[in-house]
């Protein structure tokens, strides 16, 4: 196990009708508020009224900004950015799902910052303060409304950056408000949530015992949860053993001690960024690929994998196993509706190649379980367009 400092400042209102304490909370940093959210969800729900309701209770005046999209544009964040530097916002609050949340994110950082923010994402700078930021959360999955990350898109590519600066101040979680999110959105999200938990389960570190089973238990109770919330979507019990293990999944608990891998997120943002599908979907299109290419690279922890997340009998020959696991994987991602293709996106081999270079924008490699290079980034995507 590594030497680790955790830390998350980020307070949690869990339950329902949470959402009420929204203008008391904002209150405590200040009493003019920009308030980021999508498109109208909100307002069908009544998430909207409830939020405005609790503003005037505690005199707050706001500010809002809406269209954001699935993966967030940089356009929008720039737009915010000026209204909180000519309005003098004093806190940003996202009320939405991760999207929403990393633009507000983004909105924070840009709004304390004289340059271009799109400086942070391109590793020219480093953010060194931001509005603070608090969450209502709608859709589950993305994990940023506990979390020290955001990711942006700019044209095609979509770039990232951590930084506990933008680590929520509070963040409200209520069920209920996720009754009205589709099955496939609902699929992918608890998929990014599982990608999140296997990311740091495919570690380079040893003796990692303690949060190999936390990360477990997570995953499990992701593959039993969200089919059941998919059929039931206004089952409270369901969507909030979902919520609560996504949140858990992303706020950095799962990090102690041990190096992630982070390979697929890089792949899946340069893909998602290309042809604007849902993160979660990308991830499940690359996933099975990337198991069968680095699978043998630690054979102990892979079978491990396949016997306490999935349940498979490993076997002695290593590539009898490795068949086993991944098609118990990619079971699970019909269950769900995420057994897509990549080859539904019409990329040709060229589109690989290019894309495997993208991800690879910063350094040689990308992941630690095994360093890929971008030759190894482009047999993945090939790999997994034939993929069944």
């Amino acid at each position: 196990m590594n030497n680790f400092r955790f830390y998350n400042p980020c307070e949690i209102y869990f339950g329902k009708e949470q959402e009420k304490n929204a203008g008391k909370l904002c209150a405590k940093y200040g009493h003019k508020v920009l308030m980021v959210y999508g498109k109208n969800s909100i307002k069908k729900n009544g998430v909207y009224d409830t939020v405005i309701s609790s503003f005037k209770e505690e005199n707050i005046e706001f500010i809002e900004l809406n269209g954001v999209k699935p993966n967030p544009e940089m356009d929008l964040v720039y737009k915010g950015i000026e209204i909180c530097k000519n309005e003098n916002i004093d806190f940003v609050l996202a009320v939405g799902g991760g999207s929403v949340i990393d633009c507000a994110k983004a909105i924070a950082t840009g709004a304390l910052y004289d340059g271009d923010a799109w400086d942070f994402y391109l590793r020219k700078r480093k953010p060194e303060k931001a509005l603070p930021v608090g969450t209502i959360l709608t859709v589950v999955g993305a994990g940023s409304e506990m979390s020290n990350s955001n990711v942006i898109t700019k044209g095609n590519l979509k770039r990232d950056f951590d930084n506990e600066i933008i680590i929520p101040k509070f963040s409200i979680l209520n069920p209920e408000l996720t009754y009205t999110v589709s099955p496939f959105q609902t699929a992918c999200g608890s998929f990014d949530a599982i990608s999140h938990l296997l990311e740091r389960y495919f570690t380079p570190t040893e003796s990692t015992d303690v949060t190999d089973r936390m990360i477990e238990g997570l995953v499990q109770t992701l593959m039993i949860y969200t089919p059941l919330a998919m059929k039931h979507p206004d089952c409270y019990e369901y969507r909030a053993q979902i919520m609560w293990a996504a949140t858990l999944a992303q706020n950095g608990l799962m990090n102690t001690g041990r190096d992630g891998d982070w390979a697929c997120h890089k792949i899946e943002h340069e893909l998602s960024g290309e042809f604007d599908i849902a993160h979660g979907l990308g991830l499940a299109m690359i996933y099975p690929s990337w198991l069968i290419y680095v699978a043998k690279e630690n054979m102990p922890r892979f079978r491990q994998f396949g016997r306490r997340i999935l349940g498979v009998d490993v076997m002695e020959e290593d590539d009898k196993t490795i068949e086993c696991i991944v098609d118990a994987f990619v079971d699970f991602e019909k269950k769900i509706g995420l057994d897509y293709n990549i080859s539904s996106l019409e990329m040709d081999d060229e589109k690989c190649k290019e894309l495997a270079i993208r991800t690879c924008w910063n350094s040689d490699t990308k992941g630690k379980f095994r360093k890929l290079t971008s030759d190894d980034i482009y047999r993945i995507l090939k790999n997994a367009k034939t993929f069944e």
